[in-house]
């Protein structure tokens, strides 16, 4: 019988076979992540048509950047640590929040008419000035930092 006891972040398995060739291996582990919590992107989730021009028009000190995306879309998931980075980059100076699809399929397909996913959308100035909306696959991010750079500046 093996007894699991757990010390801090390590695992001990102490009893029976705990000392066998398999359990001196060397553990295959990753090291845990070295990031601050303050290095995270603050990009927030928002439901609901409502919480958006809400959320817009609260942030119009600075550019809104609106990802829509699904968790099912394969585009959406590789688009994801992409859009963080840029977040994180420009986080200073513009707002990021994400929209997911099947949680808001309504306002995605009847109210902003969206073809695709993932898609971007850049407000200034509150809910009446769209900038601009395009769709923004993994290999579009360029065109995204490009899009923040002409309208921040």
């Amino acid at each position: 019988m093996t007894v699991v006891r757990l010390v801090g972040l390590a695992v001990l398995a102490v009893g029976v076979g705990a000392f066998s060739p398999a359990a001196r291996r060397p553990s295959r582990a990753l090291p845990l992540a070295s990031a601050s919590v303050s290095d995270a992107p603050t990009i927030s989730e928002i439901e609901g048509k409502e919480n958006l021009m809400r959320t817009i028009d609260e942030n119009a000190d600075k550019l809104v950047v609106i990802k829509y995306f699904a968790s099912w879309c394969r585009s959406c998931r590789s688009m994801k640590p992409r859009f963080e980075r840029v977040a994180s980059d420009w986080g200073s100076r513009a707002r990021f929040f994400e929209v997911e699809y099947d949680k808001n399929k309504e306002l995605c397909r009847d109210d902003l008419n969206l073809l695709a996913l993932p898609t971007v959308q850049i407000y200034a100035g509150g809910a009446a000035g769209l900038l601009d909306t395009f769709s923004c696959g993994p290999s579009k991010v360029t065109t995204l930092v490009d899009q923040l750079e002409t309208y921040s500046g």
